[in-house]
């Protein structure tokens, strides 16, 4: 007659192997896009900025830079498809009264997660009733799960910006400029960088692996700079509940 008999344990690593963390990774990036002229041309335009990207991975970052000689009294707003995007950071690096004629310079970053999939088309446009030269770009990333920190640096000296982050996140960052092209930069350059010419406000656009904080930084003279720091977290492996060894039997029949 069967009846119940030894009993052991089964080990932990038998009913729960936690998952794999995996790191954020670069999918994709469009070109430098601009739309406002050169210096003196177009300079009031209210155009939005549009352009295509092919987005494979779960998160779409923009990246800007806004001029205009009306101060906005709010951010630039984006969309992908129909999507709107969230405004992460934006602020004014420079000032200037030229012959009559203001000049705000301001930079931002917007994001978004699980943008719709394929090639989108991109919309940044003004606040209502504001104009002026904007610079911009998008990347996408895979396995996002969330924004991390922000770090945001308005210059007016060469904007050196540090944020704080982790291994297997990923950092986007944008500086902005005046007249002289980047040069030096210190991180991977994925936009850029670019001149005055063909946009008003020089810049330039790149990213880097996580790590306990990640600094960007460029080397040129440049005296009016602004920069955005963006960390983007990676999502987390679900992890089986741990049930305790002890509890853990099996029984033979024999």
């Amino acid at each position: 007659m069967p009846r119940m008999g030894r009993t052991w344990p089964v080990s932990s690593s038998q009913i729960d192997a936690p998952g794999k963390i995996l790191p954020v990774l670069f999918d994709s990036a469009s070109s430098l896009q601009v739309v406002g002229g050169t210096f003196g041309t177009n300079y009031g335009s209210t155009s939005p900025l549009s352009w295509s990207h092919t987005i494979a991975g779960n998160c779409l970052v923009v990246p800007y830079i806004a001029e205009s000689a009306t101060n906005p009294s709010t951010a630039l707003t984006a969309q992908v498809g129909s999507t709107n995007m969230n405004s992460l950071s934006f602020g004014q690096y420079y000032f200037l009264n030229y012959v009559g004629i203001n000049y705000y310079v301001y930079i931002g970053m917007l994001a978004v997660l699980n943008p719709p999939q394929g090639t989108q088309t991109v919309t940044l446009s003004w606040p209502s009733g504001i104009g002026g030269f904007l610079s911009a770009g998008s990347l996408s990333y895979f396995n996002v799960a969330s924004f991390g920190a922000v770090a945001t640096n308005l210059g007016p000296a060469l904007a050196t910006v540090t944020v704080a982050s982790a291994p297997r996140e990923r950092c986007v960052n944008i500086i902005g400029g005046w007249n002289n092209t980047p040069v030096g930069y210190s991180k991977n350059k994925v936009i850029g960088p670019w001149g005055p010419n063909p946009s008003e406000r020089t810049g330039v656009i790149g990213d880097a692996a996580g790590a306990s904080s990640v600094t960007f930084s460029r080397t040129d003279s440049d005296t009016v700079t602004g920069s955005i720091a963006l960390a983007l977290s990676p999502v987390l492996p679900e992890i089986p509940m741990q049930v305790p060894v002890s509890v853990m039997t099996r029984s033979r029949l024999y």
